[in-house]
Formats: C-alpha cells, structure tokens, sequence
C-alpha cells in the first residue's frame, strides 16, 4: 500500500494565456457546458488569429453558448466599423507622415545642436539655409571649422608684440590667433591681414585661445578711436574658450574713419587689465610681460 502524503503543494495561480502562447490554455468542445468562452479567445477568433483547429473549437463551444452566436457578431461588427473609420492604407499612410516628420525634427534638433558649439558661432543673423550653406563653403575653403586645428598663416607665423617667448604655449605649433570674417553681399568671407575695407562693412571677430587662458580684443581706427570688443569695456580680461575657434558675442560695423583699423587680441595665463589694449593698439606700449598680443590690421580708404 503506498503511503498517502499529507503535505498539500500548492499549485501556482492559472495565467491568462499570452498571444504568442496560445497553446497554453485549450478550448474544446468537450468543455463542460456551463464554461464560457473569455473574451480574449472570442477576440481572437473573431480577428483570424487563430490556427484553423482552434478556431474550429473555440467557434464550436462558442456557438454552445446561449448568446456566444451574438457575441461573435457584435465583436465582428465592431471590428468593420474601426476599420471603416480607419483604413489600414490611410492608418499607415499616416503613420508614415508621422514618422517622417519626427526625423525631420530629429535632423533639425542635431543640426541646431551642432551650430550651438562653441567653435562656430557667428552671429551675422543670415537665413538658416543661406548661412548654412555659406559657413559650409567658407569652412572648406578657410578652415572655419568647429575646433578647427589647421596651421593657417597667422597661427604659426602671426605679426606679434610679446613679453614671453613661444615656450609656454600650451599647444604645440599653434599660437593665439584672431580671425576676422567680413558679411558682404549675403556671402562671408575670412579676411586675410591688410585686406581692403570699406565704412559700413560688417565685421565678425572670432580667436582661438591655443591654451592660453585669459584675453582681450579691442581697436583703434585712423582717427585715433579705441573700441572695446572683448570684453566690451576696459576691466578685466576674460577668461577664454578652449574650444577651438569661438566667435566674439556680436559682429561689428566699420566707421568712416580712414586709414585703417587696427585689432589686437592681447592674451596670457594670468589676469590683466585689459585697458592696456589702448595704449598696445595706438602703438604707444609693448606687451605686458607673460603676454601675447597678435595684431589684425584692416586698410579702409
């Protein structure tokens, strides 16, 4: 005789049966007569998701029922009337649209990230398009490139007035440079130093730091006029970007005065006065010491 074990063992609780599982849990048509068929197996053979043998089963026991032929018919009546009023082409249609136009806002999103970065902010206000498409001509032909590290001519052999020698430089081969980009005719264009200018001419001033770590911008013209671009009043250098070419907060218009107009980024590793700029420009004073300052001269008539 086997021996009876009292220990009960309980069995885990039933799961609704999974879509993907379907064997999980059996219609037939043996079922007792008082079970009814759940909605989700009447769902799902009301909709054709069913193998063929179980849809036979579950149609068989559903039609058992005192009002399952009514319920079949009202689950498939409101299934045609979704339809109806959402045809799949115009659902995926739409669904397509929708898709297209995240994409296009996702582009934009990037592209708007990409012109934020420090190393290409120039603020002449063009169209989007238009300015786009410039800053993309003027890069490859110029170098005006987000940290852009190419060796231009003044970067490596710039007109300079230093108190220091080049053995401090924080980057090897590349100096402190400033970048001046004129707006003329919808186009820009980068200005090499000594270049032609007119009163009127709408200039963008850009430096890039090469690992110093304070600076100052300003001009003097040929009526002996001192403006202030960086910062915009004589105090304190500012403490510089690392990354790469940064342009100055706002673009700047050429006045009437003759001869030239004379720009000099003073910059150095640790604070100064940068009313000193005044006297650097009108040529009345040399450098500080443990400074460098690079010169930018424009010719006007």
């Amino acid at each position: 005789m086997n021996a009876k074990n009292d220990t009960a063992v309980k069995q885990p609780p039933a799961r609704e049966p999974s879509a993907s599982a379907s064997s999980d849990a059996s219609v037939s048509p043996s079922a007792s007569a008082g079970e009814i068929v759940s909605d989700y197996w009447v769902e799902r053979l009301a909709a054709g998701d069913l193998p063929p043998e179980r849809a036979d089963a579950v149609r068989a026991h559903l039609l058992g029922e005192p009002d399952g032929r009514a319920r079949l018919e009202h689950l498939q009546a409101s299934n045609d009337e979704i339809l109806r009023a959402h045809p799949p082409a115009q659902v995926a249609a739409d669904i397509e649209r929708r898709l297209g136009r995240a994409a296009a806002q996702a582009a934009a999103a990037k592209a708007r990230a990409h012109a934020g970065r420090p190393g290409l902010r120039l603020n002449f206000g063009l169209p989007a398009l238009a300015a786009a498409v410039v800053l993309i001509v003027v890069a490859r032909a110029g170098g005006l490139w987000p940290g852009h590290r190419g060796r231009d001519p003044q970067e490596v052999g710039s007109q300079t007035a230093s108190g220091s020698t080049d053995d401090g430089e924080r980057v090897k081969g590349l100096r402190p440079s400033l970048r001046v980009y004129r707006k003329a005719a919808g186009k820009v264009e980068r200005l090499q130093d000594g270049a032609a200018t007119h009163a009127g001419d709408e200039l963008q001033l850009a430096y890039v730091a090469a690992g110093r770590q304070y600076g100052a911008v300003a001009s003097v013209d040929g009526a002996g006029h001192v403006t202030y671009h960086l910062p915009a009043a004589p105090g304190p250098a500012v403490h510089l970007s690392a990354e790469g070419e940064t342009a100055l907060p706002s673009s700047y218009q050429l006045d009437a005065a003759p001869g030239f107009e004379r720009f000099v980024f003073l910059t150095g590793d640790q604070p100064f006065d940068a009313s000193v700029l005044a006297d650097i420009a009108s040529g009345r004073t040399a450098a500080p010491a443990d400074t460098k300052a690079v010169i930018f001269t424009v010719k006007k008539p």
